[in-house]
């Protein structure tokens, strides 16, 4: 008998685990009729989709749900579009993990206003003449940086809704990237507000 005869039952045994195993990742149900897509079908996408599905089942995220697809991908840095993706980053720390998810829907709700947005920005470049960009401190260019003093400032203010206030700014005071943006939502929150207020981009919550 050859070894290839041998070997061929253990190896058959080895891939029909691997294929019962693959079939047992179920993709998990989120309220809200959100849709999770899981990048890579791994083990800590499932554990990050049912983290959001739990958390989305303890709090009523629908004021803050703009978009429903939602993807999980490991090692992904979190964006908005063009199609939500969350990292698995935050699958042991519940308030970062919606934090991050309330701060990519934001995005959308102000890619909804654009107008209102960009009329808004004016308002803030009064404030802040020169505001940082990269380096951990602003966004990627200006205009996103002033775009993301108003994205920090309604997840702030979701978050607070959810977790409490304390709880809230303690979260964001631990971001580490943005650090000048969520210093200013944290420091200067009324004076943000405001302008949101006055260009039309507070979020109703129903």
């Amino acid at each position: 008998m050859s070894k290839l005869m041998i070997l061929a039952p253990v190896v058959a045994g080895l891939m029909g685990t691997a294929v019962i195993a693959y079939s047992k990742m179920q993709v998990p149900e989120l309220p809200n009729g959100m849709q999770a897509v899981l990048a890579n079908s791994s083990s800590t996408e499932q554990q990050a989709a049912e983290q959001l599905a739990r958390l989305a089942s303890d709090h009523d995220l629908t004021p803050y749900i703009f978009t429903k697809d939602i993807q999980f991908k490991d090692r992904e840095i979190p964006h908005s579009h063009p199609t939500l993706t969350l990292n698995t980053r935050y699958i042991q720390h519940d308030n970062h993990a919606l934090s991050t998810f309330l701060h990519e829907q934001v995005h959308w709700f102000m890619e909804d206003n654009k107008e209102n947005e960009k009329a808004a920005i004016e308002a803030l470049k009064a404030i802040y003449p020169e505001v940082p960009v990269m380096n951990g401190e602003g966004a990627r260019d200006e205009y996103s940086t002033y775009l993301h003093l108003m994205v920090c400032m309604h997840e702030l203010d979701a978050l607070a809704s959810y977790m409490g206030e304390e709880m809230a700014r303690k979260t964001l005071a631990q971001k580490r990237h943005y650090k000048w943006i969520y210093k200013q939502v944290l420091e200067n929150s009324d004076q943000i507000r405001s302008v949101m207020h006055d260009h039309g981009l507070t979020i109703n919550k129903g």
